[in-house]
């Protein structure tokens, strides 16, 4: 069973918030997500994309990548470093928080 997931995998509208966090504009992840610029606007403004802080963004797309790290079936050693830089980061974030 292949339990790796890939972008191609994710929801299309937490697929383009993640890419919004990365700084693409709207547009451009509406053709990169093959979605109506129209439908991207709406997902941004009903679920406040503008709204999160750096801290915030930071800590989903490194929950994102962590959780696509983990999934992968067949890890390799570059996997296991990133997964450990990941989850020292998630716990410096959280730290940060309190």
């Amino acid at each position: 069973m292949n339990t790796t997931l890939t972008p191609a995998d994710l929801d299309p509208r937490r697929q383009a918030m993640l890419l919004y966090f990365q700084g693409y504009r709207v547009a451009r992840i509406a053709e990169m997500l093959g979605e109506k610029v129209a439908t991207v606007h709406s997902w941004k403004k009903r679920d406040k994309w503008g709204d999160y802080g750096p801290l915030d963004q930071m800590q989903l797309t490194t929950a994102a990548r962590y959780c696509q790290l983990i999934m992968k079936e067949h890890k390799e050693g570059k996997d296991f470093k990133e997964i450990d830089l990941l989850a020292r980061q998630a716990r410096q974030s959280e730290r940060h928080a309190r």
